[in-house]
This record gives structure tokens, sequence and C-alpha cells, in this order.
């Protein structure tokens, strides 16, 4: 029985000296996908675990999770509170430990009590370690969180960030100011669901923006912010997805380093749809081009410059114009168009110029104007149109520029509005 005894004693002691043989990166990578309050639980694994918690480089603080058992009202408060103080001791001693982090991630939600000043807190504190990532999450159910963002105001604090994640945040003119100012290596924004209140957003390191979701708004008391510019001359993507209020032009300063965008800014004025012919005429450099919900008339004083890279281009839910002159006006400025992709578009109906029974092979004044388009590398032309669209029109325009062009394959595609995607297509 003493042996036996000694021998089970024996392992126990082995199986603890082998998680201590672990060397500090494996743990630390180990502990990088855990969230933070099972990281500082891991302290009990082992006796050189227990304070290597302290300098694990990822840290995620998860609020949410942190609750998740809670299912009375009356706990929240108190779960929320409990909360607090682990964040604030844990911010505490990973400070104190004066390792520095690659990852921080904040993710609070209003439904458990959480306050903007303990979020603004909280990461002015996680600044202090110099990340080079940082995710902000902040779930309101009455809009943005006006939470204190204060990125720093020197290379002690946020020189070493690349990337920003901000999501649910209430964002000023001292955000903005901060991006050029503090974030010198910032290769990566990402702003979705927040309030904008600035009027700009520079920065000559920037890669990749993206603005999803977001409102641009008021900057001060009555004061309409008329305009949001954005300066990024290295940006090779951008994400632009704007709900704009009260006569708010979006500008895109020139960018030739930029490869692919995506843009779909809402507007609540009709009068307002010169804001978005603004928008293209800053990408001109792009390969990629996705243009959602655009309807717009194009100036004769002032013409896009040419899309010489652009290789694909898709239309979603775009009001094509009357005799397709958006569309016409792309397809002339595209010479190196290889794919076309019309998805849920928009047309005025009726046009006497493209109404007809039957394709006529004769060429007449109207069908040499109809093709007069600069876009011979033309390969692949998609149409997915739902049921009950007339797509006619569209169909002729199209078909009358692949007698030009014998290498392009048009396809149709009828999607049912109850069940999306939908297998069945047609080609031509």
């Amino acid at each position: 029985m003493d042996a036996s005894r000694k021998k089970a004693c024996t392992g126990s002691t082995s199986a603890e000296d082998r998680l201590s043989a672990l060397p500090d990166a494996l743990v630390h990578t180990i502990m990088s996908f855990l969230k933070a309050h099972q990281v500082v639980q891991t302290s009990v694994l082992a006796k050189r675990w227990r304070h290597l918690w302290r300098s694990v480089p990822n840290l995620d603080i998860d609020l949410p999770e942190f609750n998740r058992k809670i299912m009375d009202w009356d706990l929240v408060r108190p779960g929320y509170e409990k909360f607090a103080d682990f964040t604030d001791y844990l911010l505490f001693h990973r400070h104190q430990d004066g390792s520095l982090l690659d990852t921080f991630r904040l993710h609070l939600s209003c439904a458990y009590q959480a306050r903007p000043g303990d979020a603004g807190r909280w990461v002015r504190r996680g600044l202090k370690c110099s990340p080079r990532v940082l995710h902000v999450q902040y779930h309101h159910s009455h809009g943005a969180a006006e939470v204190p963002l204060e990125l720093g105001s020197g290379p002690s604090s946020s020189c070493r960030l690349t990337k920003l994640h901000l999501l649910g945040l209430s964002l000023d003119f001292s955000f903005a100011e901060q991006i050029l100012s503090v974030c010198h290596v910032l290769v990566e924004l990402e702003i979705r669901k927040c309030s904008i209140y600035f009027q700009k957003i520079t920065s000559p390191s920037l890669k990749n923006l993206t603005m999803d979701g977001s409102h641009a708004g008021y900057v001060g008391f009555g004061d309409p912010l008329n305009q949001l510019i954005i300066t990024a001359p290295h940006l090779v993507y951008l994400h632009l997805n704007l709900e704009t209020r009260d006569h708010i032009l979006v500008l895109v300063n020139e960018m030739s380093s930029l490869v692919k965008a995506s843009m779909r800014v809402q507007i609540s004025h009709p009068q307002e749809v010169s804001c978005q012919f603004e928008i293209l005429r800053g990408l001109f450099n792009v390969t990629s081009l996705e243009l959602l919900g655009f309807s717009m008339m194009v100036p004769d004083k002032k013409p896009i410059k040419t899309f010489k890279n652009l290789t694909t281009l898709l239309l979603d839910e775009c009001d094509l114009g009357d005799k397709f002159q958006f569309l016409r006006h792309l397809l002339q400025n595209s010479p190196n168009l290889v794919r076309l992709v019309v998805k849920f578009c928009q047309f005025a109906e009726g046009s006497k110029r493209w109404k007809g029974k039957a394709r006529s092979k004769k060429k007449s004044s109207q069908r040499q104007d109809v093709v007069d388009f600069n876009c011979s590398k033309l390969r692949y032309t998609d149409i997915v149109y739902k049921s009950g669209d007339n797509v006619r029109q569209l169909v002729n325009i199209l078909l009358d520029i692949s007698d030009h062009l014998p290498e392009n394959v048009i396809t149709l595609t009828k999607v049912d509005t109850t069940v999306y995607p939908s297998d069945d297509s047609e080609s031509e």
C-alpha cells in the first residue's frame, strides 16, 4: 500500500513537472487563445505558471463571456462590479510587469451594465503596454457609446500600434487628430457601427481602411459636418459603407496605391448624388471596384479619370441611369475591364432608344453609338436579377457590345426572392 501511494504521488509530481518544464514562449502561445479570466486561472496549474499570466502577449477581456452564466437580472450589476474589479487588477499588474502587449481586446456590452468611463480607463491602461493591435467593441442599445478614447500622446503609448479595430463607439475630431499625430505606424483601421463626428481622416502609413455601417453626423451644437475627407496616399484597400445626413459630402483624395475599393454611401437627399461622383474621381487606380447603391448623374463638365487598371467591376443595387448613362460612362472609361457584374440594378424603362422587339443585325447609327465603348478586353458579364425584374433592355445593350467582343460571355442568373442564392442560370 505504501509503495502504491508513493508511486501515485510520484506520478502526480511528474505531471506537474512536465507542465512546469514547458518553455514560457509555448505557454504564452497557449494562453493567447484563452479569455483573460481563463488566463489568470492557469496560475493554479503549476508553480512556475503562478505569475506567467502577467506577461502573456495577448489579452482578451470579454464582459459578455465573463458573465455568460448570469441569468438573473438582479445579479447583473454585482456581476459587472466583479468584472470591473478583475479588469482593474489584471491591467494594473500587467503594466507593472513591464512587458509589451502584442494584442489587446476589450469587449463590453450595455446589457451587462458596462460604463463608458470604465472602458476609457481600461483602454488607457492597456495602451500603456504598447500593443501592436487594439480591438475595442462596445455593444450599446441606444447608438454609439461615448467612450473616452485616448490613444496616447508620445512614444511610450501607441507608437507600436499597427492595427486599430473599433465597434460601436462615438468618435469626435480628437480621434482623427490622434490617428495623424500618434499612430505613425498604423497600417489597418476598422471603424464599424460607429458615429463619426470628425471632418477628415489623414494617415501617411495607412494601407487598409474600413468604415462599415457607420453614421456621419454633426460636429457640434447644430453645426453640420458638411464633408468627410479621406487622405491616405499609401492606401491599398478601402471599404466605405456610410450613411450620411444633412448634405454631407464624402471626398476621397487621389490614392495612387489603391488596388481594391468597395463603396456604399447612402444619401438622404436626391440632390446630393454628386457626392457619389466625387468619390469616384479619387479611385482611378483601382483594379477591383465594387459600387453599392450608387445613383448618380454624370456631370458633363467633370468627367471621371480613366480607370486604366480596372479589371473587375461590380454594380450592386445601383441605378444605371436614363439610357444607361451611368453604365456607359463606366465602360467607356475602363479600357482593361475583364469582368462586369450587374446585380439587382435599376434602370429607366421605356426609352425609345433601347426599345425594340428584336435585335437587328444591321448597324444603324443608334447601334454604333451603343457599342462605342472602350472595353475591348471584356470577357465575362454576369447579370443577377430578381424574379419579376425586366432586364430585357439591359441584356440588349450588353448583347450589342458582345457583337464587337466575341470572347465576352454573358451569364444571366435569376434569384428567387425567397431562396438565395439560386442555381437558375442561363448563358449567352
